[in-house]
């Protein structure tokens, strides 16, 4: 558990970086960016906790670490610093570029059965994944509903299915800036009788 709580606000493609400090070590180090081979580095010797980064992408989800240090020599702090915070920002969030892989349907009664998928990988998200919607149709178009679920789910058990009947799954992924595109499942088909096997 780390000491700090780093707080982001974006204003266009900078992002202003707030903390508060617990003691005041001669300078902070931020290390900041969207992947290891692409991370940058600033030492900020003020001791207010806050100051700006700049070049942020849209849609790119960014680790930024705040470490303390006593020693402000580039070559030499990394063996005297303490990280102070971590969080993960987008400047702008987008909605998923993809739906969830791998969309099953299992356990078919008559009158239920469970869906199954995998969930959006982080780099299709351009946001922080709010949650999932899964909507099924029959084949008539008759009848359809949507659920919405939080986004730790990963399977949901459709019932008040009818006997007889071919179904539609689709599942998509939302962020705050909206639902992204559905995976269709195959067509399947309620029996009379029992289970599908």
């Amino acid at each position: 558990d780390l000491p700090g709580q780093i707080h982001v606000k974006h204003q266009g493609t900078n992002a202003v970086v707030t903390w508060t400090p617990e003691y005041n070590p001669k300078c902070f180090v931020v290390d900041w960016g969207t992947s290891k081979e692409d991370m940058h580095m600033k030492i900020v010797t003020t001791t207010t906790g806050n100051f700006t980064l700049g070049n942020f992408q849209p849609y790119k989800l960014y680790k930024i670490m705040v470490h303390a240090s006593d020693l402000c020599q580039c070559e030499s702090f990394t063996r005297h610093e303490k990280t102070f915070g971590v969080t993960h920002s987008y400047s702008v969030e987008g909605v998923p570029r993809a739906g969830p892989t791998n969309v099953t349907v299992l356990n078919i009664t008559k009158h239920s059965a469970l869906v199954k998928w995998t969930e959006i990988a982080p780099e299709d998200c351009s946001g922080f994944l709010q949650g999932y919607k899964v909507t099924y149709t029959d084949s008539l178009r008759k009848k359809s509903l949507a659920v919405t679920l939080n986004s730790s789910s990963t399977t949901y058990h459709l019932t008040g299915l009818k006997e007889k009947n071919t179904y539609l799954v689709q599942v998509s992924g939302f962020t705050i800036a909206g639902e992204g595109p559905p995976t269709l499942s195959q067509p399947f088909g309620t029996p009379k009788y029992g289970t599908v096997d």
